[in-house]
C-alpha cells in the first residue's frame, strides 16, 4: 500500500513507523490524526501518548471502541480476512481520563456508529467515536 501512495504522489513523504515509537520530533504537526489505528496496539496507552507528543494544536481520534457504560477496557483477538487481529475495546473514563492527563480538552466528540442490538461478547455496548481534541497552550 505504501509503495501504491509513494507512485501515486511522487511529491509527497510517506512514512511506515510504529505508531509507539513515530519517528518525528515534539509537536512536529498542527493536527496527528489517527484512524482506526491505536485499537489495534498492544500498548495503546504508549500510542496515544505518541499521537498526542507529535501534534503541536490538535488531535483527532476517529474510529475509537469504547465503553461508554463504564465497563473496563478489552483486549482480545478476532479473525478478520484470514489473519488474527488485536482489537481494543476501551472504557470511554480510562480514554477521557487519559486524554485529560496528556493535557488535552475534548472539543467535540461523535458516535460513528451505535451499540449494536442483541450483541454478544466485547461487542455488547460497544459504540465507536471520534474526538477532536486542543492541546493545552500552557
Amino acid at each position: 500500500m505504501i509503495e501504491l501512495a509513494r507512485a501515486s504522489y511522487p511529491n509527497c513523504t510517506f512514512e511506515v513507523a510504529s505508531l509507539t515509537a513515530l519517528p518525528f520530533p515534539d509537536a512536529a504537526f498542527d493536527i496527528a490524526f489517527s484512524s482506526g489505528a491505536i485499537v489495534h496496539v498492544p500498548d495503546y496507552g504508549k500510542a496515544i501518548t505518541e499521537v498526542v507528543r507529535v501534534a503541536r494544536r490538535h488531535v483527532i481520534s476517529h474510529r475509537m471502541w469504547v465503553y461508554p457504560d463504564g465497563r473496563p477496557t478489552q483486549k482480545f483477538i478476532e479473525k478478520l480476512y484470514g489473519i488474527e487481529v488485536l482489537k481494543v475495546f476501551m472504557s470511554e473514563r480510562e480514554l477521557e481520563r487519559r486524554f485529560h492527563e496528556l493535557g488535552l480538552r475534548i472539543v467535540r466528540s461523535e458516535g460513528c456508529l451505535d451499540a449494536e442490538e442483541g450483541a454478544r461478547g466485547p461487542y455488547e455496548a460497544v459504540v465507536v467515536k471520534s474526538y477532536l481534541l486542543a492541546k493545552s497552550l500552557a
